[in-house]
């Protein structure tokens, strides 16, 4: 089901992507009423039936407003939820990551983020991850971001966050997923395509975010879980290990 609504997403972002809800309530608003003023230049049948489909669209457009207004209360209320994982059909890092981990202990805690390019810290939700990096720096948090395909303006951007939290070195550190051998796809493939992002408390707590799909380029990562420090059991934990075994074997430092 999770799988099913996370395509129903896909489709969705394709059509209100371009512009915010909001805007398309406007722009829908005005068509219905541009569209209603020709109808009622003709006869009552057409007028009717013009209108009654204005109608229809303006109704869809209203509920597509009340999906994002639910959509916004139900990612408010994830972080209350400490002890069962959360399943995301459609998520961005900025939006459904950020409230989760505000709510972990971070003071002397490890978090390592796997992306593909690290493009994110540059678009459109660069202040809402900027801010939010800056201030786990502050807390005591170790970030660690490893990418696969990283630009200069991205590990600059990096570098700017990390002097900015004026913090001693190597509490922000960036790495480069690097494949020695044929041997190592198969995991590399995985890395780059589930994206996890590992916590590691201070107190020994753990979390787990990992993506079912992110496309390349897109901001939107499709089928995710959230397991929260209450829900790793003994299956969640051989999971995370697997993962930080895979990190830890493929990455590669790049200075900062």
């Amino acid at each position: 089901m999770n799988m099913l609504a996370s395509k129903f997403e896909k489709i969705r972002i394709l059509i209100y992507g371009l512009f915010s809800p909001m805007v398309w309530i406007v722009l829908g608003i005005i068509l219905c009423v541009a569209i209603s003023v020709f109808a009622l230049q003709y006869d009552r049948p057409v007028a009717d039936a013009v209108a009654g489909g204005a109608g229809f669209f303006a109704s869809l457009l209203i509920v597509e407003l009340c999906c994002e207004l639910k959509r916004i209360k139900f990612r408010n209320s994830r972080p209350l939820y400490q002890d069962r994982i959360v399943k995301i059909a459609v998520a961005q890092i900025a939006n459904d990551l950020v409230p989760l981990i505000d709510k972990l202990s971070l003071d002397n805690s490890r978090l390592r983020i796997v992306g593909y390019d690290g493009q994110y810290i540059l678009g459109e939700n660069r202040r809402l991850w900027r801010n939010a990096l800056s201030r786990w720096l502050k807390k005591g948090l170790n970030v660690e971001y490893i990418l696969m395909n990283p630009s200069q303006d991205v590990v600059n951007s990096f570098t700017r966050i990390k002097d900015k939290a004026k913090i001693k070195d190597g509490r922000l550190k960036i790495f480069v997923l690097e494949c020695p051998d044929a041997n190592g796809l198969k995991e590399v493939k995985r890395l780059k395509t589930t994206h996890p992002t590992l916590f590691s408390g201070g107190d020994g707590t753990k979390a787990m975010w990992v993506e079912g799909d992110h496309p390349l380029g897109s901001r939107f990562a499709y089928d995710v879980t959230y397991v929260p420090p209450g829900a790793m059991n003994e299956g969640q934990n051989r999971k995370f290990n697997e993962y930080e075994r895979m990190i830890e074997k493929y990455r590669r430092e790049i200075p900062t």
